[in-house]
């Protein structure tokens, strides 16, 4: 075998080398993100988790998130915290659909938390008037999707003044 063959194998078995390398760093790219996706996932499905036990913990709290706010009058006190949990909702709600849309999570995930919220609990007028204004600060897309699957029919406009944080303006001459 001449020097230029021995040369020539040489960058054959070279070639097959990339080849089997590009193979390989492919397979564990393609590992390492399903490794991230499981883990993002997981920490979004522990922090639920976290939340559903301190309810658990607190009698008040359950019974609470077990009243109907749609049809039982709630004081002022109780439409803020109901108002405070359906904000913390909606803003999880939010971060899994833009995580979903990269690819991040499954849309399984967005879709338990979609469920959730259509059990009821955005009937109530606060809730309506938390989406009012929240719906003010979020991507276009997001809200379409949102109001797509929560009020297919559609919100009134002016709920922001019913949320229960919402404080009067003061008029131009007013201090």
């Amino acid at each position: 075998m001449s020097l230029q063959d021995l040369g020539a194998l040489g960058e054959f078995l070279a070639a097959i080398a990339t080849v089997i390398t590009l193979i390989y760093l492919a397979k564990q790219i393609k590992t390492n993100s399903l490794v991230a996706r499981s883990t993002l996932e997981h920490h979004i499905n522990s922090r639920e988790l976290d939340r559903r036990f301190k309810i658990s913990q607190d009698p008040a709290f359950a019974y609470f998130l077990a009243r109907d706010w749609a049809r039982e009058a709630l004081d002022q006190g109780e439409r803020t915290q109901a108002a405070q949990y359906i904000t913390m909702l909606v803003i999880e709600v939010r971060e899994i659909f833009i995580q979903n849309k990269m690819g991040l999570v499954s849309g399984a995930l967005l879709e338990s938390r979609m469920v959730r919220l259509n059990m009821g609990i955005m009937g109530s007028d606060v809730a309506r008037s938390v989406w009012a204004t929240y719906r003010q600060i979020v991507e276009a897309d997001f809200a379409e999707y949102f109001e797509t699957r929560i009020f297919p029919n559609g919100i009134d406009e002016g709920l922001s003044a019913q949320h229960p944080q919402f404080k009067s303006k003061p008029e131009s001459g007013e201090s």
